[in-house]
């Protein structure tokens, strides 16, 4: 029998051939190899007078050339071929000589297996396919042909999806091409992506030839969702709504809607690496007229129809309360007057509704006030018997959890008839034969058509004034008067008219002989530095005509000028003077006709802190001239220390003069209509270095006097009363009387010699200060008449020192402190307790 052995194409391929020789000591000769019927070997191996390592080897170089080597040192010997070819099919006979032994022949039969091309896959269109079919939709059918050329013997064709196994029928078309044709039905999500490979084998020698390609699908999304919860949102404020698609392929196209407009603006995708989730992310800022609207996100595929999916839901925005204020439906904003009943409704739309409604007139609030005829009625507002002071601008406010919300602002004009306006010059100074031009004005709605009538007021008999005397312009008539006699002074009366009708109040302006202003009164300071003070002053009457005010300063030691200001109102800085002086102040009106009288002030400036020169020192550590170091802490025990002796001494004081006081009680020296007080034009003079030392320890003493005490070519004597009481209600509380009162001296002699102790204050003079708390501001100092009180904030005597041996001062009247049936101090216990007011001082 004939051995046969198949080869692939271009393989290696072993031809066996035996060459063990039946007698053992026998050896090979030669070994001849021919292929069919040829007579003439294709290879030879020999060995003869060789060993098998030296044997000489030849092949055909036509038929075999250098691809066949016989392997004799194997066991059977064998002849391996290389790259086989087509034309190496047949049928190869082995003969091998021995060198006693007969020569054996064997055949073998080699079979040449061509495998086929490289098989080529076509869709439905008869186009060749690469690596990617499609894309297909779902529900789709796909038709595919798989051709196989070539191949020895014909190969078989057959389908493949991921390994298994679709279709093994093929057929043979022509000669040396195969077909087989694959159809798949309704195609569904779950093919995406499958390998369909046609597959060519004709042995199962090599591997057989395929062509693999990858179906491609393209769907909409499986399922769009906005993620989030659905709570209200605000107007007016950006928020970040989301939407993600989930199984579309490609990426979807995600739209966003507002019922039915769709939002293009700031609106971002991303999609996941695998394609399967894409989310969308818009910033929106909803506005008043979304509320309620759809809001919805929209994923579909544009090359599939019917593929969209959307989700949302109603937008719930709140926002600030919108009002619009309106007139009641029967009222005539243009025709209100006086009297009238007028109402406003506030319609409000808001969400969440408002919780409140307040209303607003003039930007400020308007309350419910039944007495004032202003009734709050939550969305409206009832105004009765409306006045002139009530015209402005109406609003209401609607408040809810987002916000106020105002209204548009509604204007209320109300007419009235004219009335005077104020502030208007009153009085008018005004000399003999002077024409003065008095005007007046009013106010009025409507201003047009306005109208005025004056008459003059002589003895309560009022006298028409002609037309021809006076202009009128609107809301203003001015009148020209000229005064001729003592009768011509009086008062002129204005009246005006327009068409709500007449001014009900006459406007009056009083005409007085023109003459020079009063004094300043009420006099304060503030505001005192070491170069600086402010005094404050409230101005007399103007004498009738325009008044300005001047103060001159002058030094108390060498009585120079130092400052001289002006002021249209009495109010002055005094600036640019030394720390630590004294000064005289004369204060005064002055006017066309003249001076009023001076009034004299007494001030100072604070003294400067004392400068150490010795060494260079730290702020917070001061080293004396002798070396010892002042810390700001010693220097606190220090004054605390001063503090408290200070304060022993007082109380021994206090308790070395009631003896005093209680002995002199009855028979203290008594005075008409004044009692315990030395006589007039007495002095008691007060040692200068103690005065020095006080404004050494307090820094800020007021030296001055207030003009309530001293007046030029005025005789005032200051007199106080002292009264010691206590109450069940409290331990001690001291009540001080103060009175003043103008005497005149009988004689011209006590006269003139108070006349020249005052002459002399720049010299000898010196002061006792009586100090009471003091308001934050400037403390009043009022110009006295002979029945006004002392001022409270700094009473201060002035006394010359020209009398070498003055009567003594008898001390403060003390009392003890009233037992539980003890009653408090009558007029009979004081014949001034009456007329002087108390002032209550409390520990």
């Amino acid at each position: 029998t004939i051995q046969r052995i198949g080869a692939v194409q271009g393989s290696s391929v072993n031809l066996p051939c035996n060459i063990t020789p039946p007698i053992i000591t026998d050896k090979v000769r030669l070994v001849l190899f021919f292929r069919n019927d040829s007579k003439v070997p294709i290879y030879t191996y020999d060995t003869r007078g060789q060993s098998h390592v030296e044997a000489r080897h030849w092949s055909d170089e036509k038929i075999l050339g250098s691809r066949a080597f016989f392997r004799g040192d194997e066991s059977p010997g064998r002849l391996v071929l290389d790259t086989v070819q087509p034309d190496d099919g047949g049928i190869y006979r082995c003969r091998v000589d021995f060198y006693r032994a007969p020569t054996t022949i064997e055949s073998v039969m080699l079979d040449i297996i061509v495998p086929p091309e490289k098989p080529k896959i076509y869709d439905e269109r008869n186009q060749e396919v690469r690596l990617k079919l499609g894309p297909y939709k779902v529900g789709d059918e796909v038709a595919l042909k798989c051709i196989s050329m070539g191949g020895n013997p014909s190969p078989k064709v057959s389908w493949w999806r991921d390994h298994a196994l679709l279709d093994d029928i093929s057929e043979e078309v022509t000669k040396g091409e195969v077909v087989n044709n694959l159809r798949l039905l309704r195609l569904a999500r779950s093919d995406l992506h499958s390998i369909l490979t046609c597959q060519a084998s004709n042995n199962n020698l090599s591997v057989p030839v395929s062509t693999s390609v990858k179906l491609d699908m393209h769907f909409g999304p499986v399922d769009v969702k906005m993620i989030g919860r659905k709570d209200p949102v605000s107007a007016g404020r950006v928020y970040e709504f989301r939407c993600q698609a989930v199984g579309a392929r490609p990426p979807p196209e995600i739209t966003w809607w507002r019922g039915s407009t769709q939002l293009r603006e700031n609106v971002t995708n991303r999609t996941s690496p695998d394609g399967n989730v894409t989310l969308s992310i818009i910033n929106y800022v909803p506005s008043v007229r979304d509320a309620g609207k759809y809001m919805s996100c929209k994923a579909e595929n544009p090359e599939i129809r019917d593929s969209s999916i959307e989700d949302g839901w109603k937008l719930d925005i709140h926002y600030v309360p919108q009002s619009i204020l309106s007139l009641g439906t029967s009222l005539n904003g243009s025709n209100i007057k006086e009297g009238d009943d007028v109402y406003f409704e506030c319609n409000v739309r808001a969400n969440p509704k408002p919780y409140k409604i307040t209303w607003r007139f003039n930007e400020n609030p308007l309350l419910h006030n039944v007495h004032e005829g202003i009734i709050v009625s939550n969305h409206s507002l009832v105004l009765q018997d409306v006045r002139r002071t009530q015209s402005g601008i109406y609003t209401c406010l609607a408040h809810n959890i987002e916000g106020d919300g105002a209204s548009n602002p509604m204007t209320l004009n109300i007419r009235y008839a004219p009335y005077c306006k104020p502030d208007q010059v009153q009085v008018f100074g005004v000399a003999r034969d002077e024409t003065v031009r008095i005007s007046c004005e009013v106010i009025s709605n409507p201003i047009g058509s306005t109208s005025f009538e004056w008459r003059f007021n002589a003895s309560g008999e009022l006298v028409d004034m002609p037309h021809d005397r006076f202009k009128s312009t609107n809301t203003k008539s001015i009148v020209e008067y000229v005064p001729r006699t003592e009768l011509d002074y009086g008062s002129l009366m204005c009246w005006a008219k327009n068409s709500i009708g007449k001014q009900r109040d006459p406007c009056i302006f009083h005409l007085v002989p023109a003459g020079t202003p009063d004094s300043v009164k009420n006099c304060s300071f503030g505001n005192q530095t070491t170069t600086s003070f402010e005094v404050r002053c409230m101005g007399g009457y103007n004498g009738g005509l325009p008044q300005t005010f001047v103060l001159e300063a002058k030094d108390n030691h060498h009585y120079g000028v130092v400052a001289k200001l002006h002021s249209p109102v009495p109010h002055f800085n005094v600036t640019g003077l030394e720390p630590g002086r004294s000064y005289v102040l004369s204060v005064y009106a002055q006017n066309s006709k003249g001076l009023s009288t001076p009034v004299t002030l007494y001030s100072f400036t604070i003294k400067e802190a004392e400068k150490h020169t010795a060494g260079s020192t730290h702020p917070a550590n001061v080293t004396s001239r002798d070396g010892v170091s002042v810390t700001p802490i010693l220097g606190v025990l220090v004054a605390i220390a001063c503090g408290l002796a200070l304060v022993a001494v007082a109380i021994i004081v206090v308790l070395r003069i009631r003896p005093v006081y209680n002995s002199n009680k009855t028979n203290r020296p008594q005075r008409p209509g004044m009692s315990g007080y030395p006589p007039p034009g007495s002095h008691i003079p007060l040692n200068q270095r103690e005065i020095d030392e006080c404004i050494d320890m307090d820094g800020k003493m007021i030296t001055g006097g207030t003009p309530d005490l001293i007046q030029h070519n005025k005789n005032y004597i200051a007199e106080a009363s002292f009264q010691h009481g206590v109450s069940q209600n409290r331990r001690y509380a001291a009540s001080a009387t103060l009175q003043r009162r103008r005497t005149e001296d009988p004689d011209f002699e006590r006269r003139n010699r108070i006349r020249n102790n005052f002459s002399r204050l720049s010299q000898e003079v010196t002061y006792a200060e009586f100090t009471m708390p003091r308001n934050k501001g400037y403390a009043p100092m009022k110009a006295r008449s002979s029945d006004s009180p002392i001022p409270l904030q700094s009473v201060q005597a002035q006394y010359s020192t020209g009398v070498r041996n003055p009567p003594p001062m008898p001390p403060p009247r003390y009392t003890a402190p009233p037992t539980a049936e003890a009653a408090p101090p009558t007029a009979d216990d004081d014949p001034f307790a009456s007329e002087m007011p108390l002032v209550s001082f409390q520990p």
